[in-house]
């Protein structure tokens, strides 16, 4: 990767969220900014998955926003603060617990309205209306998406672990991919082949849907996940999308004294950036 540039001369701006205050298994998805960026000082620039070399795109990394814990209001006014600073840049926000994607998809809504369309990589359906008697944490985030921008607006990859009424309501959705019930992750590549054309695309990337023998340090493993090799293909049939954004978020280091599930974020990190770059 080069070295930074000024934000006005960058393809794509990197942002984190150390936010993990709603989270009700294991704690410690704050430290996933600082050990993805670690992680990718041992990782090649070069993609021999995209043939293209991250030492080409301009990054402009802000950091991680000193946040107020103890208050998820505040901080999630806080993420929508600095997430608009670097606006209109194509962002990749690094979590953080799933619920600091809420805050971004509102503010992408606001730009984009009906166009807009989120793609959820999930172990997890996020779809409870509440969880605990609170309505905005990391396990209502894609029902608060959905009640934003229209279920029909979204597609979930990889799910494999929900309560009985999201499981109707996954099984309800036609495109759920992956997973017990979802259709085969051969047929994702008719997302980009249609139905995304004209559309702004968001992916919001939750490493708990990597198995967790590749990925283990996560605040909610669930065994039965994908593996990197039926994950590249995914990205791939997004090429020539208009991703305006994405999020990878819940990796939690403290869990994985090996390092490989840093390793495996920072390399879907690299992936994911020059996706959002396109041809440069």
């Amino acid at each position: 990767m080069r070295p930074q540039v000024s934000l006005d001369e960058a393809d794509v701006a990197i942002i984190g969220l150390p936010f993990d205050g709603t989270a009700s298994n294991r704690p410690r998805a704050r430290f996933g900014p600082r050990a993805i960026r670690s992680a990718t000082l041992g990782i090649e620039d070069y993609s021999p998955y995209r043939n293209r070399d991250m030492a080409r795109l301009d990054v402009y990394d802000a950091g991680d926003p000193e946040l107020p814990f103890g208050d998820t209001a505040a901080c999630l006014a806080m993420i929508r603060e600095e997430y608009t600073r670097l606006s209109p840049k194509k962002i990749a926000a690094l979590g953080g617990e799933h619920l600091v994607t809420w805050p971004i998809i509102r503010i992408l809504y606001e730009r984009y309205g009906d166009s807009l369309f989120v793609i959820q990589f999930d172990a997890h359906a996020d779809l409870r209306e509440h969880y605990l008697g609170v309505r905005e944490c990391h396990a209502t985030v894609m029902n608060l998406i959905s009640g934003l921008i229209g279920r029909e607006n979204t597609a979930s990859v990889g799910v494999r672990s929900g309560t009985a009424e999201e499981w109707a309501v996954l099984r309800n959705h036609p495109r759920v991919y992956g997973g017990p019930s979802g259709r085969p992750l051969s047929t994702f590549g008719e997302l980009g082949c249609g139905l995304l054309a004209g559309r702004k695309v968001y992916l919001t990337i939750d490493l708990d849907v990597f198995d967790p023998s590749a990925m283990p340090g996560t605040g909610t493993p669930e065994p039965g996940g994908m593996f990197f090799p039926e994950f590249i293909p995914l990205l791939q049939s997004l090429d020539g999308v208009d991703i305006v954004g994405a999020d990878i978020v819940e990796l939690a280091p403290d869990y994985d004294s090996s390092g490989i599930s840093a390793a495996l974020a920072g390399t879907v990190l690299r992936e994911v950036l020059l996706l959002m770059a396109g041809k440069k």
